[in-house]
């Protein structure tokens, strides 16, 4: 009797999850979405280098407090924090705007849209980056 009950039980765990989506692969139909992304971040980086050019002597992680303050509060116009860094923030999070709906709502897998961005934000690591799409 309780065999029973053990695949009636497997049997309902089965039907109540929701069949997982396939992922897509391909930019066609998201080029607007792509090109916003790549913008974004080759935006960030000009940003960056501004904020390097500025304090020569602070590290990118020294930077990183002051975008992630602004991203969080959403305080793109508090005069305090530096303009460069307020623009990071905003183009942080239009990436990750596009990187939410483009996984949830149209089902694009998040390595292969994160590469886009990745490969301007970070050129170096350009054979991580492609690995681990494939």
């Amino acid at each position: 009797k309780e065999k029973k009950n053990a695949s009636f039980s497997a049997t309902l765990s089965r039907r109540n999850k929701s069949p997982r989506r396939k992922r897509i692969f391909s930019w066609v139909g998201f080029e607007k979405w792509r090109d916003d992304v790549q913008h974004s971040a080759r935006q960030m980086n000009i940003h960056a280098e501004n904020l390097r050019r500025k304090y020569p002597e602070r590290s990118e992680l020294q930077h990183s407090p002051d975008v992630v303050q602004c991203y969080r509060n959403k305080s793109f116009e508090d005069e305090s924090i530096d303009v460069d860094s307020r623009m990071c923030a905003y183009h942080l999070g239009v990436i990750n705007n596009a990187m939410t709906v483009l996984q949830r709502d149209h089902s694009l897998d998040g390595m292969f849209v994160r590469r886009e961005y990745a490969l301007i934000l970070d050129p170096m690591n350009r054979e991580k980056i492609e690995r681990s799409v494939e």
